[in-house]
């Protein structure tokens, strides 16, 4: 996924309920990482069995929830790092992504 410089991605540690749509996922942002979810930062949810997982972004005036089913169980893995905070490297500007090529 190409992300600019200033989008950071954040990731809940603590299991979270697929059941959740966007608004319940935009009060799990606001309750865990007291922020905004619609300052364009991208928040990663992942479920309590580790086999599904839900992005949840802000993108030209709307959420976005994306959702993918872990083929693999990752039980004996960490959901992240020792801090829920993963900054994204800044990708080359002059990128585009590939719907800005399309008509």
């Amino acid at each position: 996924m190409l992300t600019p410089g200033n989008v950071q991605v954040w990731v809940a540690t603590e299991p979270t309920s697929m059941l959740k749509s966007i608004d319940g996922l935009v009060a799990e942002v606001e309750a865990r990482f007291s922020e905004d979810a619609a300052r364009g930062h991208i928040f990663v949810f992942v479920n309590r069995q580790k086999t599904a997982m839900k992005l949840l972004y802000w993108s030209r005036g709307g959420f976005v929830v994306t959702y993918k089913r872990l083929e693999t169980e990752r039980k004996n893995e960490p959901l992240s790092p020792s801090s829920s905070h993963l900054p994204v490297p800044s990708v080359n500007p002059s990128a585009r992504p590939v719907g800005a090529r399309l008509p």
